[in-house]
């Protein structure tokens, strides 16, 4: 599963008479009551996955009624990437480095779109890194929107939009998101994955998760990591507020701490790590640790582990935050023009400079028209809407890295149901979290009894009756539990890391200068190139400088003879 691959749809042969209706290719992880499917064990309803009816993270293609439809789950967690190869069939696949080694295999001349390049070029900011838009780097390639579907009929082919479901009521949607969740993670257990953990912390987001399992789940055990005010040497008493609050819920309920072991194995040479990492990302669009070691975990089966990741999404975070980013006054004043409000953004993000003149003004008149095709009233609205939506190429894309690693990582508040829900919330509500506290008071009310360390605390919830205290004595007991726990997985790790592996700054240097040489052969990109890296010294390296590094090999590899493995499938 996640394996890459490139599809051919040979537009204008016959479409086989032994082919019948049913799931020609799935890829992912889909769960839907309780049930998990798999490239191995995909679901059989063709409905299911036309009208994206699993949730989860994955891609299918069906063929139905003489036609062939390409599509993903229902937030567009898993991305799909499609070409037109020189003999005009269209090619789809889940790789976007694949995809790129795939059309220069057959000859098709690749070249930049430097509308898309400049800004993720010039911005070291995430939000260029998430796409709202179809295009990508590469002028011949786009990228499948997650309320978008491929139909393909004979020598035809078109982009569909999915349709979605809204007309229940808001309780009703909340009452159908729990119950979904709480039958995915008992299906989960019955599947194999014994051991459940969730990163818990004092905030809404986590203890919505909490919510959620509390009960569903035979063995559920926290995992969290508290700043100490000596930095971490665990000498001190004295720890963040948030993770009091976690210890309280953690005391009042006996929860376990998480004694998952982490089997770090052999080091791993810098072009191996380079290429993992390349690969779950697809070109910048998934979010993953460059790695010192390839981790494997063992521990009676393979692990859950549960993540909150959706709070701020379902309080309108985007839309709030560019309000505020130095430019107020006249995004306020243009509040109702999306493409005006877009470009004080795409100012913000993206430093003009004399010298990109031409592609920054190309860009901004680009990234506005963009902006105003995502749905939304006004352009707050609409970030909103595409915040939640393409999230995933930042956040969700652990997914697949995770799977890999021996668990699952999975976000009880990302179910569709939720975010049918916020669409019936007020943005002022909205802003204050509404939706994450409703799911809280749903599930397991009395949690809103603990204390908050937010600002977002619904005027902490309407209905708390009373607060919940714990005994010194036991929290104390409980800190010291956890202590244990995180100092013999430090003195394992440390050993660990006494084996020589690729050292990150020392190996990029040389890697670096070889692919901006690749770069410079593209006369167009060359011009950024000088101006973008005309200060760089690779002895003062930073994370921001990692990441830009990232973006420049990803678009090199559309210039480089380099090889990439994935499997080829033909549908006729």
């Amino acid at each position: 599963m996640f394996n890459r691959f490139v599809v051919k749809f040979e537009l204008g042969a016959n479409i086989k008479s032994d082919l019948n209706d049913g799931v020609l290719l799935f890829d992912g992880v889909a769960y839907k009551n309780g049930r998990i499917f798999s490239s191995e064990n995909f679901p059989k309803s063709i409905d299911d996955v036309i009208n994206a009816d699993i949730d989860g993270q994955w891609m299918s293609v069906v063929k139905v009624n003489r036609k062939k439809i390409v599509s993903t789950d229902f937030f567009g967690f898993y991305s799909i990437f499609y070409a037109i190869d020189g003999s005009g069939n269209l090619l789809v696949s889940n790789n976007y480095d694949a995809l790129i080694q795939c059309l220069k295999d057959i000859g098709v001349n690749l070249s930049f779109d430097l509308l898309v390049v400049f800004p993720m070029l010039t911005s070291s900011y995430s939000f260029f890194d998430q796409a709202f838009s179809s295009q990508t780097g590469c002028a011949q390639i786009r990228r499948l929107l997650p309320n978008e579907a491929i139909e393909i009929y004979d020598n035809l082919w078109k982009i569909i939009k999915k349709s979605e479901k809204i007309s229940e009521p808001y309780e009703d949607l909340i009452s159908k998101g729990s119950l979904a969740v709480k039958r995915d993670l008992q299906g989960m257990s019955e599947m194999g994955f014994y051991n459940t953990q969730l990163s818990l912390s004092g905030g809404k987001d986590s203890r919505a998760v909490l919510a959620l399992s509390y009960g569903a789940v035979p063995n559920l055990s926290i995992r969290t990591t508290p700043r100490f005010e000596d930095g971490g040497s665990l000498k001190s008493k004295i720890i963040d507020r948030d993770f009091e609050i976690a210890l309280n819920i953690v005391s009042n309920y006996d929860l376990p701490w998480n004694c998952v072991n982490e089997v770090l194995v052999d080091p791993i040479r810098f072009d191996d790590a380079l290429d993992y990492y390349r690969f779950f990302r697809s070109s910048n669009y998934y979010r993953t640790n460059l790695s010192r070691y390839r981790t494997s975990v063992t521990y009676g089966g393979s692990y859950v582990e549960l993540a909150g990741g959706c709070g701020e999404v379902l309080r309108g975070f985007w839309g709030e935050y560019f309000k505020n980013i130095n430019y107020g006054s006249k995004i306020y004043e243009n509040r109702f023009n999306k493409k005006k409000c877009g470009n004080y953004v795409f100012a913000a993000l993206v430093k003009k400079n004399a010298r990109l003149e031409d592609y920054y003004q190309d860009s901004l008149s680009w990234f506005g028209g963009e902006i105003e095709q995502i749905d939304g009233q006004d352009f707050f609205e609409a970030i909103d809407n595409h915040y939640f939506l393409h999230r995933n190429r930042y956040h969700f894309g652990n997914q697949r890295d995770s799977w890999r690693a021996g668990k699952l990582l999975y976000y009880p508040l990302g179910k569709k149901e939720f975010f049918q829900a916020s669409k019936s919330v007020s943005s002022d509500l909205k802003m204050k979290g509404k939706l994450v506290f409703d799911i809280i008071n749903h599930n397991k009310s009395e949690l809103h009894g603990f204390d908050y360390e937010t600002p977002f605390a619904y005027s902490r919830y309407n209905n708390i009756k009373k607060n919940i205290n714990i005994k010194e004595e036991l929290i104390e007991r409980r800190k010291k539990d956890f202590l244990n726990v995180l100092n013999n997985q430090k003195k394992y790790n440390k050993v660990a890391y006494e084996r020589k592996s690729f050292d990150l700054k020392i190996n990029l240097n040389g890697k670096f200068k070889e692919n901006i040489e690749i770069c410079r052969s593209n006369k167009d990109l060359d011009n950024i190139l000088d101006v973008v890296l005309s200060k760089y010294d690779p002895k003062d390296w930073n994370q921001k400088d990692i990441k830009f590094f990232t973006k420049i090999d990803s678009l090199a590899l559309m210039l480089e003879s380099k090889k990439t493995i994935y499997s080829m499938f033909v549908f006729n």
